[in-house]
């Protein structure tokens, strides 16, 4: 388990005494290699080390845990009054994570015809099939899309067309805590990625503040943190998750 992703004795004797400690491992490298500051490494690790102690408790395998026992688990942590914005993320991250690695099988297939769905799809097409980029690229470009786009219509109808470069740069600003350089870069390159895709598709209105390349890609270059806003050392704060 990577040495820098603790910061106190004890909490390194907890994972690694959690009945999860060997999925922790291969884990905690995946955060750092996708660019997860320390603290959020750290942060993540600790609610999985609790999930281990909850599941032991029940007498559950690793192997039985799926998003139904995610809900639960967050319900129980919801009565203990310990539960924090970003718990369910890190559990379907780490969920995600354990299928990918063929520990936990997948969940049964299930057409989704949303909205969501659909363009997300057609991206995924745009990114394998026309740009022919690596199965790496996509699978760190989409998940960062979707997020966005649920935090920006939620409950509302998706239009792309009402997206607008403000929301690029509050979304950005909201996550930056979380970011490291490596990460902010990322994360820069799949809205240029997307935003290309929209306007080559004809997905953005005519007038929208989106409708070309150059006014997304410089929404958010013009907002991805500096690496001294990132760890700390320079800037000013933002909102984190």
């Amino acid at each position: 388990m990577p040495k820098d992703s603790f910061e106190r004795p004890e909490t390194d004797r907890r994972l690694r005494d959690s009945p999860l400690a060997s999925h922790l491992v291969p884990f905690a490298t995946s955060l750092v290699e996708n660019g997860y500051v320390k603290s959020t490494v750290q942060s993540k690790l600790n609610l999985l080390a609790s999930l281990g102690q909850w599941l032991e408790r029940r007498r559950l395998s690793i192997t039985d845990f799926d998003e139904q026992f995610a809900e639960k688990f967050i319900a129980y942590k919801r009565r203990k009054g310990r539960v924090h914005r970003g718990n369910r993320e890190t559990l379907l991250q780490f969920l995600d994570h354990l299928r990918k690695r063929g520990v936990i099988a997948g969940p049964t297939p299930t057409c989704d015809g949303s909205p969501l769905a659909a363009i997300l799809a057609r991206y995924e097409r745009h990114l394998r099939s026309e740009r022919g980029l690596a199965a790496a690229t996509v699978i760190n470009y989409l998940p960062c899309i979707r997020k966005f786009l649920i935090e920006r219509f939620r409950e509302k109808p998706l239009v792309i067309g009402e997206v607008s470069s403000s929301d690029v740069s509050d979304f950005i600003l909201r996550k930056a805590p979380t970011m490291s350089p490596r990460r902010a870069q990322l994360v820069t390159a799949a809205f240029r990625s997307f935003f290309r895709f929209l306007f080559q598709n004809g997905k953005c209105g005519k007038h929208s503040s989106v409708a070309t390349q150059s006014s997304s890609v410089a929404a958010v270059e013009n907002t991805t943190p500096s690496p001294g806003n990132l760890d700390g050392t320079g800037g000013s704060s933002a909102v984190g998750k």
